[in-house]
């Protein structure tokens, strides 16, 4: 006895591998947040020297990392780290403003994108000042977070 496998069933199945794989990469946008922050020292000479992993309540507390939206300063820090791991980058300056609503992020293999919409600066005088942005994610669903090669990019 042979078997044949109708169109309908291919379509079908092919249509759910699809869809799980667009959930798939939706989950993963979800666990990747973004907030506007600040550090208590900045070496604005040297901006990629500040980009770092923050794995613990002690290497915020000694980073001076503060949000910009206060309901996330009043989190619990002991909790937060036992989940989270955060990664604090600066970018932008010059002609280019960069918010953390203006940043998505993906991880494909060993590399972290981190996608980024600058506000161009089109006025004759003046600069905007590079920004302070903090990435983070669920550093249970993504062991081996701190061996990402992590990448920018301008869409």
């Amino acid at each position: 006895m042979t078997r044949h496998v109708t169109p309908a069933i291919v379509l079908l199945l092919i249509y759910l591998g699809t869809g799980a794989c667009h959930s798939q990469q939706k989950n993963m946008e979800n666990e990747i947040k973004f907030y506007d922050c600040m550090l208590r020292a900045v070496d604005w000479e040297n901006p990629m020297s500040n980009n770092r992993w923050i794995t613990g309540p002690s290497e915020a507390a000694a980073s001076g990392l503060h949000f910009t939206k206060a309901s996330l300063n009043a989190r619990d820090l002991s909790n937060l780290y036992q989940s989270t791991a955060q990664y604090v980058f600066v970018l932008g300056g010059g002609d280019r403003w960069v918010t953390a609503e203006k940043c998505t992020g993906k991880i494909t293999g060993d590399t972290l994108v981190i996608m980024y919409r600058p506000h161009i600066r089109a006025a004759p005088v003046g600069e905007a000042a590079p920004s302070v942005i903090c990435l983070e994610l669920n550093r249970l669903n993504f062991p081996g977070y701190k061996k990402l090669k992590i990448v920018f990019r301008e869409v």
